[in-house]
């Protein structure tokens, strides 16, 4: 009887929770039934029917605050599993995850909402740099510049052909008065200032030495290219040159041509007698079949293959490594920024990305370089040290933007870094790489832009194009001075908002 006595004690201690009340007075109750089995039996059933009652009603109070807190929209979700295992799983539709399938509607409805507005009105400015361009045509302006005086036929000629091609939305030259200049380099002079796209130019003595020829009833010492020429530089813009403003010209040119060269025949013919005609050479014949052939005179051509990728996609690169460099460095800087007053943590700040983007900006001139990129053109070996200080500069002021907005975004709502990263591409793409001349007025807040500013400046070390370096290297600076100026605040703004989230952090943990 004691061995029985004893595993009914063992029994009763495996299969009950000493810290609750209820079960040590079943417990104890379980005890007097074996001194007393009549008597005790009801005692046990009322105290198993207490127990399950309590229970009932603290699982009846949990389910009421579920449901007032569903009610007032505070997210429930479902029932935690084990503290230290992992949590239940249920079918997407289980009426657990009510709560929490209404939760992630909502934000992933808000989502999709910020998506497409940041779609349809961001990355809408790049494509409306390329919308219509040749609606914008008439902004390139050319000239037409007559040297053979008095007045020629050829030139008469040429002018028809120009305003029959007129539209509204085409390239109307200007017409130059006779006095303006006195000889061809003057022209190319102006066209090299960039005055003018291009122009279209009646060389000296055309005429009279086309009537000579013809008169000699040979072409020996004439030259049909000679007579008419236009003048343009691609280096300026290689791609509006190229697409918008060649092919109107070529037009031009062609009818001038289609124009102009039955019209001499029939009058040389004339005046020639068939004998004549009959005893002219195989050279005569050629004459008359293209007395004027106008000649495209590119005087700043784009001979380096890899300018497209030094000029467009290298300034893409060049803003995306400004914004990794600030990112890989935030680590390296909250090493030692806890240790340091204000002032000298951003003197720190400063002073250490300016030499993190001195030799990024180095490594990126020497790719050019590697693979045998001439600088040499305008400064000599001195062109790609002058390269490179504008890749540095480019660096400095996209770089400093980079830091002082991701401080900011950071500390507000880290994943739109990525958003602010393509928006700032996308506001140096369409307006870096393509002429105003060409876009909506709106566009020329890209002469602010630093990819414009280091693409102007690098054109003109590279191929001669007109000489805005002075202008170029003010706006970089002053970017840099903004940025730096900015630094403090932005700093200041974090601090206060990371402080701010742990206090209400440590407020809802309480």
């Amino acid at each position: 009887m004691a061995r029985d006595s004893d595993e009914d004690s063992v029994s009763v201690r495996s299969f009950t929770k000493p810290e609750d009340v209820s079960d040590v007075m079943l417990r104890a109750a379980l005890e007097n039934q074996r001194r007393d089995p009549e008597g005790a039996e009801m005692s046990i059933i009322q105290r198993i029917a207490s127990r399950n009652s309590k229970r009932e009603s603290v699982i009846d109070s949990q389910s009421k605050e579920s449901s007032r807190k569903s009610d007032q929209g505070i997210e429930a979700g479902p029932a935690s599993g084990p503290p230290n295992g992992p949590p239940p799983k249920y079918s997407f539709f289980h009426r657990e995850l009510a709560a929490a399938r209404k939760s992630v509607f909502l934000q992933s409805f808000y989502l999709i909402i910020m998506f497409g507005v940041f779609i349809l009105s961001v990355i809408s400015i790049y494509w409306g740099a390329f919308y219509n361009r040749a609606s914008y045509t008439h902004n390139l302006r050319l000239w037409i510049v007559n040297l053979d005086q008095p007045s020629t036929a050829m030139y008469d000629t040429l002018l028809d052909a120009i305003n029959t091609l007129h539209s509204p939305d085409g390239t109307t030259p200007t017409v130059i008065a006779t006095d303006q200049f006195n000889t061809v380099e003057e022209v190319y002079h102006s066209v090299l200032d960039e005055q003018v796209w291009g122009a279209f130019i009646i060389m000296p003595g055309a005429q009279s030495r086309l009537d000579s020829a013809t008169q000699a009833l040979s072409s020996e010492g004439y030259n049909s290219s000679d007579a008419v020429q236009f003048v343009y530089t691609t280096a300026r813009q290689q791609t509006a040159v190229s697409s918008n403003l060649l092919p109107h010209v070529q037009q031009m040119l062609a009818l001038f041509r289609e124009t102009y060269t039955p019209q001499y025949v029939y009058n040389t013919t004339q005046s020639i007698s068939a004998s004549d005609l009959q005893n002219a050479g195989q050279s005569f014949s050629t004459l008359l079949a293209d007395p004027v052939l106008p000649l495209l005179n590119d005087l700043l051509p784009v001979n380096e293959p890899l300018s497209v990728a030094m000029f467009q996609v290298g300034m893409i690169f060049m803003i995306i490594l400004s914004f990794f460099s600030t990112n890989f460095f935030t680590p390296v800087h909250l090493k030692i920024m806890k240790y340091l007053f204000p002032r000298d943590l951003i003197i720190y700040r400063v002073i250490s990305s300016m030499i993190a983007f001195f030799f990024e900006s180095l490594f990126l001139s020497l790719v050019s370089l590697a693979f045998q990129v001439d600088f040499t053109k305008v400064y000599g070996r001195g062109g790609f040290v002058v390269f490179w200080m504008f890749n540095w500069l480019g660096f400095a002021a996209l770089g400093g933007a980079c830091e002082n907005s991701a401080t900011v975004i950071f500390s507000v709502y880290p994943p739109s870094l990525g958003i602010f990263l393509l928006t700032w591409v996308i506001l140096n793409a369409s307006t870096g790489f393509s002429p105003f001349d060409l876009m909506n007025r709106f566009y020329q807040i890209g002469y602010a832009f630093p990819v414009y500013n280091v693409v102007q400046a690098q054109l003109h070390v590279m191929y001669g194009t007109k000489n805005y370096t002075g202008r170029s290297a003010g706006i970089l600076i002053a970017w840099i001075v903004v940025n730096t100026m900015l630094l403090p605040f932005c700093l200041r703004f974090a601090m206060k908002r990371m402080i701010k989230q742990q206090q209400q952090q440590q407020h809802g943990s309480k």
